[in-house]
Protein backbone atom coordinates (compact mmCIF):
# COMPACT_ATOMS: atom_id res chain seq x y z
CA UNK A 1 0.00 0.00 0.00
CA UNK A 2 1.39 3.37 -1.00
CA UNK A 3 1.75 6.09 1.57
CA UNK A 4 -0.24 9.29 1.30
CA UNK A 5 2.78 11.30 0.17
CA UNK A 6 3.46 8.95 -2.73
CA UNK A 7 0.47 10.37 -4.61
CA UNK A 8 1.51 13.05 -7.11
CA UNK A 9 -1.20 15.50 -6.00
CA UNK A 10 -0.20 15.19 -2.36
CA UNK A 11 3.48 15.52 -3.28
CA UNK A 12 2.72 18.74 -5.14
CA UNK A 13 0.77 20.15 -2.20
CA UNK A 14 3.48 19.16 0.29
CA UNK A 15 6.18 20.52 -2.03
CA UNK A 16 4.38 23.83 -2.38
CA UNK A 17 3.93 24.09 1.41
CA UNK A 18 7.63 23.32 2.08
CA UNK A 19 8.79 25.67 -0.66
CA UNK A 20 6.57 28.49 0.67
CA UNK A 21 7.69 27.88 4.24
CA UNK A 22 11.34 27.86 3.17
CA UNK A 23 11.08 31.05 1.16
CA UNK A 24 9.26 32.72 4.06
CA UNK A 25 12.11 31.70 6.37
CA UNK A 26 14.64 33.17 3.93
CA UNK A 27 12.77 36.49 3.74
CA UNK A 28 12.28 36.69 7.51
CA UNK A 29 15.86 35.56 8.14
CA UNK A 30 17.20 38.39 6.02
CA UNK A 31 15.28 40.84 8.23
CA UNK A 32 17.13 39.72 11.39
CA UNK A 33 19.40 42.52 12.53
CA UNK A 34 23.05 41.80 13.08
CA UNK A 35 24.44 42.74 16.48
CA UNK A 36 26.76 45.73 16.55
CA UNK A 37 29.62 43.83 18.15
CA UNK A 38 29.97 41.12 15.44
CA UNK A 39 32.86 41.06 12.99
CA UNK A 40 32.37 41.19 9.24
CA UNK A 41 33.52 37.57 8.85
CA UNK A 42 30.91 36.31 11.32
CA UNK A 43 27.82 34.97 9.50
CA UNK A 44 25.61 36.42 12.23
CA UNK A 45 22.14 35.42 13.32
CA UNK A 46 20.81 35.55 9.76
CA UNK A 47 22.85 32.58 8.56
CA UNK A 48 20.99 29.68 10.18
CA UNK A 49 17.40 30.75 9.30
CA UNK A 50 18.43 31.50 5.72
CA UNK A 51 20.28 28.19 5.40
CA UNK A 52 17.32 26.22 6.77
CA UNK A 53 14.89 28.18 4.60
CA UNK A 54 16.91 27.46 1.49
CA UNK A 55 17.03 23.77 2.42
CA UNK A 56 13.25 23.63 2.91
CA UNK A 57 12.61 25.51 -0.34
CA UNK A 58 14.96 23.23 -2.26
CA UNK A 59 13.31 20.15 -0.74
CA UNK A 60 9.89 21.48 -1.73
CA UNK A 61 11.02 22.13 -5.28
CA UNK A 62 12.47 18.61 -5.51
CA UNK A 63 9.21 17.15 -4.21
CA UNK A 64 7.22 19.05 -6.84
CA UNK A 65 9.56 17.90 -9.61
CA UNK A 66 9.38 14.31 -8.33
CA UNK A 67 5.58 14.44 -8.38
CA UNK A 68 5.57 15.35 -12.07
CA UNK A 69 8.10 12.63 -12.91
CA UNK A 70 6.21 9.91 -11.03
CA UNK A 71 2.72 10.44 -12.40
CA UNK A 72 0.50 7.47 -11.72
CA UNK A 73 -2.17 5.79 -13.78
CA UNK A 74 -5.92 6.29 -13.29
CA UNK A 75 -6.33 2.75 -11.94
CA UNK A 76 -4.49 3.68 -8.74
CA UNK A 77 -6.56 6.81 -8.14
CA UNK A 78 -9.53 4.82 -6.79
CA UNK A 79 -7.93 4.85 -3.31
CA UNK A 80 -7.67 8.66 -3.17
CA UNK A 81 -10.95 9.42 -1.28
CA UNK A 82 -9.76 7.45 1.77
CA UNK A 83 -6.33 9.08 1.68
CA UNK A 84 -7.86 12.51 1.20
CA UNK A 85 -9.97 11.88 4.31
CA UNK A 86 -6.82 11.14 6.30
CA UNK A 87 -5.29 14.39 5.03
CA UNK A 88 -8.41 16.35 5.99
CA UNK A 89 -8.38 14.78 9.47
CA UNK A 90 -4.73 15.78 9.84
CA UNK A 91 -5.40 19.36 8.74
CA UNK A 92 -8.46 19.58 11.00
CA UNK A 93 -6.50 18.18 13.93
CA UNK A 94 -3.73 20.70 13.34
CA UNK A 95 -6.22 23.58 13.34
CA UNK A 96 -7.81 22.30 16.56
CA UNK A 97 -4.30 22.03 18.04
CA UNK A 98 -3.46 25.63 17.15
CA UNK A 99 -6.78 27.00 18.38
CA UNK A 100 -6.77 25.01 21.65
CA UNK A 101 -3.18 25.77 22.67
CA UNK A 102 -3.89 29.21 24.21
CA UNK A 103 -6.58 27.69 26.46
CA UNK A 104 -5.26 24.29 27.48
CA UNK A 105 -1.58 25.11 27.11
CA UNK A 106 1.30 23.78 25.10
CA UNK A 107 1.81 20.55 27.01
CA UNK A 108 -1.74 19.20 26.90
CA UNK A 109 -2.46 20.43 23.37
CA UNK A 110 0.81 19.03 22.00
CA UNK A 111 0.44 15.72 23.79
CA UNK A 112 -3.12 15.27 22.48
CA UNK A 113 -2.12 16.31 18.95
CA UNK A 114 0.95 14.08 18.78
CA UNK A 115 -0.98 11.14 20.26
CA UNK A 116 -3.84 11.52 17.77
CA UNK A 117 -1.52 11.89 14.77
CA UNK A 118 0.50 8.82 15.74
CA UNK A 119 -2.77 6.90 16.19
CA UNK A 120 -3.95 8.18 12.81
CA UNK A 121 -0.89 6.55 11.25
CA UNK A 122 -1.97 3.19 12.65
CA UNK A 123 0.04 2.79 15.84
CA UNK A 124 -1.54 1.31 18.95
CA UNK A 125 -2.35 3.55 21.91
CA UNK A 126 0.28 1.98 24.17
CA UNK A 127 2.92 2.95 21.61
CA UNK A 128 1.50 6.38 20.80
CA UNK A 129 0.97 7.58 24.37
CA UNK A 130 4.57 7.16 25.64
CA UNK A 131 5.89 8.67 22.39
CA UNK A 132 3.63 11.71 22.75
CA UNK A 133 4.49 12.22 26.41
CA UNK A 134 8.21 11.72 25.72
CA UNK A 135 8.21 14.22 22.86
CA UNK A 136 6.39 16.84 24.89
CA UNK A 137 8.69 16.36 27.88
CA UNK A 138 11.73 16.54 25.59
CA UNK A 139 10.50 19.76 23.98
CA UNK A 140 9.70 21.23 27.40
CA UNK A 141 13.15 20.30 28.69
CA UNK A 142 14.99 21.61 25.65
CA UNK A 143 13.06 24.81 24.95
CA UNK A 144 11.40 25.60 28.29
CA UNK A 145 14.25 24.73 30.64
CA UNK A 146 17.42 24.95 28.59
CA UNK A 147 16.60 27.82 26.18
CA UNK A 148 14.11 29.60 28.51
CA UNK A 149 11.43 29.87 25.84
CA UNK A 150 8.03 30.65 27.32
CA UNK A 151 5.63 28.07 25.99
CA UNK A 152 1.90 28.81 26.35
CA UNK A 153 0.78 27.63 29.81
CA UNK A 154 -2.93 27.99 29.02
CA UNK A 155 -5.63 28.88 31.55
CA UNK A 156 -4.67 25.86 33.65
CA UNK A 157 -1.18 27.28 34.10
CA UNK A 158 0.50 23.88 34.00
CA UNK A 159 4.23 24.05 34.75
CA UNK A 160 4.94 21.34 32.22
Amino acid sequence: MNSLLQQPAMQRIAGFVWMTLGLTAVVLGRAVKKPGFASHQDPGPQFFPILLGLGLALGGILLIVKSFLNSKSDSESSKEPLRNRVLLVFIGGFLVYLLSMPWIGFSLASCAFIFSMIRLQGSRWFVALPMAIGLVLGIQLLFGTLFHVQLPPGVLGLPI
